[in-house]
């Protein structure tokens, strides 16, 4: 979780708010975990991942929705759900982003629902 929350967190937030909100966020200094997947959906994909990880193995229904629900938010901030038929090179791991966060989000309200 912490590493998530480095990777997202905007610099300059603490010391200088509107600068922070102005700048471009900086770029990842570290080369992607699959090569057409690009670095800025890894975040998203780790929440999904611990999603899942919650309910198999612990049974924790509620951080289940909760990491379920930050991948979601996390992916319409990165507007995801706008692709449309956009056809850059990262196009279908976009759009496979988000769906699988949709997904992801249908499970773990239907199990909260049981």
């Amino acid at each position: 979780m912490e590493s998530i929350d480095i990777k997202s967190e905007i610099l300059d937030s603490d010391s200088s708010p509107s600068r922070a909100l102005t700048r471009n966020p900086p770029s990842s200094r570290r080369q992607p975990l699959h090569p057409k997947v690009p670095a800025e959906l890894e975040s998203i994909l780790a929440f999904c991942v611990m999603c899942i990880y919650e309910y198999t193995q612990r049974r924790n229904l509620s951080k289940m929705h909760s990491r379920a629900g930050q991948a979601l938010v996390l992916a319409m901030d990165k507007s995801l759900h706008s692709q449309g038929d956009s056809e850059d090179d990262f196009a279908e791991a976009k759009r496979r982003a988000w769906w699988i966060c949709v997904n992801i989000n249908r499970l773990s309200k239907s199990f909260g629902n049981a």
